[in-house]
C-alpha cells in the first residue's frame, strides 16, 4: 500500500514537472515572438518619426519611449531564446548571465526609459494645461528637453546601481534561465519593481488630473488665442491616451500582482503568462501609430528604401515607353 502512494506521488510529480516544462516553453516561445513584434513595429515607427519634420513636446517623449521599447523587445526576444536553445535547469554564476549579452540591464533601463518617459510626458502636459489657464509665459512651463535629459539620466543611473549589484553577486549561483528577479539582490529588485509600479500608477492620477483641468479650461475659455492652445492640447492629449491606458493594463496591473507574489509566495494563482501582457504592450502604441496616422504612413511608404527602388523602377518604365513611342513615331513616319 505504502508503494502505490509513493508510485502515485512520484506520478502526479512527474506530471506536474511536464506541465511546468510545457508551460516555460511556451513562455519562451510567446515572449520570443512578441519581442522582435516590438522591435520590428518600434524600429519602423521610430523610423517614420524622424522622416516626418514636426516639432512637437510630445513626440521627444515618445521617441524615447519607442526607443525603450525597441531595446527590452530585442532584450526579450534574446533572452528567450537562449532559454529554448540551453538547458535551463543548470545552476550558474550570474556573471555567465551577463555574457554575450547583459540582458538584466537592457531590461532594467528600457523599463526605467518607458516608465520615466510616460511619466514625465504626463507632468509635461500637467504643466501645458496649467500655463494656459496662467498665461502662456507663466514661469510653471518648462522646457521639456530638461525632462528628457532627466528620463535618460535616470535611466542610466539606475542601470548603473544594477551592474554594480550584479557585479558583487557575480558568483552568486542561479539557474541558466537567467530571470532578472535571481540575478539581483531581492531588495533591489523589490525596489526597482515597486518604483515601476509607483511611478506607472502617478502617472495615470497626473494624466487624469491633467484631463479634468483640460474640461474646465474648455468651459471657462473665451478669447480666441487660449481656444486655439486648448484644442491643441486636446489634441495631445488624445494622442497619448492609448499609450497611458494599454501601460496601465498591461504592465502596471501585471507588475503590481507579481509584486504581490514576490511578498508572498502563497499567490500561486498568479501564472507566468500574465508577463507576456508587457512584452504585448511594446508593439501597441507603435503598431497604433502607424496604423491610424498618415503622416507616419506615407514616410514608410516614401523612405530612402522604398524611394530608391520606386525611383528606380519608375525611372526604366518611363525610359521604356519612351523608346516604344520613338520606335512607333519612326516607324509611323517612314510609312
Amino acid at each position: 500500500m505504502l508503494e502505490n502512494t509513493n508510485l502515485n506521488e512520484s506520478f502526479s510529480l512527474n506530471i506536474s514537472n511536464i506541465s511546468d516544462n510545457n508551460e516555460d516553453v511556451t513562455v519562451y516561445i510567446l515572449s520570443s515572438i512578441s519581442g522582435l513584434i516590438a522591435v520590428i513595429t518600434n524600429v519602423l515607427f521610430l523610423f517614420a518619426m524622424v522622416r516626418v519634420k514636426t516639432d512637437s513636446r510630445v513626440k521627444k517623449y515618445l521617441f524615447a519611449f519607442s526607443f525603450g521599447c525597441a531595446i527590452k523587445g530585442f532584450s526579450i526576444s534574446f533572452a528567450n531564446i537562449e532559454r529554448l536553445l540551453e538547458e535551463t535547469d543548470v545552476q550558474v554564476p550570474i556573471s555567465h548571465c551577463l555574457k554575450p549579452v547583459p540582458k538584466v540591464l537592457l531590461n532594467m533601463f528600457s523599463l526605467w526609459l518607458t516608465t520615466l518617459s510616460l511619466f514625465f510626458m504626463a507632468v509635461d502636459r500637467l504643466v501645458a494645461i496649467r500655463s494656459i489657464k496662467l498665461s502662456t509665459t507663466a514661469k510653471l512651463k518648462l522646457r521639456s528637453h530638461r525632462f528628457l535629459i532627466a528620463v535618460i539620466s535616470l535611466s542610466i543611473l539606475n542601470s548603473m546601481a544594477i551592474l554594480v549589484d550584479c557585479i558583487k553577486r557575480r558568483d552568486v549561483k542561479v539557474y541558466s534561465v537567467c530571470y532578472d528577479s535571481d540575478l539581483l539582490a531581492r531588495w533591489h529588485y523589490i525596489y526597482h519593481l515597486l518604483s515601476s509600479v509607483g511611478i506607472g500608477y502617478s502617472t495615470v492620477l497626473i494624466y487624469g488630473y491633467a484631463m479634468v483641468l483640460l474640461k474646465r479650461n474648455v468651459v471657462s475659455a473665451s478669447d480666441s488665442i487660449r481656444v486655439s492652445q486648448i484644442r491643441r492640447e486636446e489634441t495631445a492629449m488624445l494622442k497619448i491616451r492609448i499609450i497611458i491606458f494599454f501601460t496601465f493594463l498591461l504592465r502596471n496591473i501585471p507588475s503590481s500582482f507579481h509584486l504581490a507574489y514576490i511578498l508572498n509566495k502563497n499567490l500561486i494563482f498568479i501564472r507566468k503568462f500574465l508577463f507576456i501582457a508587457d512584452n504585448i504592450n511594446l508593439s501597441i502604441y507603435a503598431t497604433y501609430s502607424i496604423a491610424s496616422d498618415a503622416e507616419l504612413r506615407n514616410a514608410l511608404l516614401n523612405s530612402c528604401i522604398c524611394g530608391h527602388f520606386c525611383s528606380d523602377h519608375t525611372s526604366a518604365t518611363v525610359q521604356q515607353m519612351s523608346s516604344f513611342m520613338k520606335v512607333t513615331s519612326d516607324h509611323n513616319s517612314k510609312k
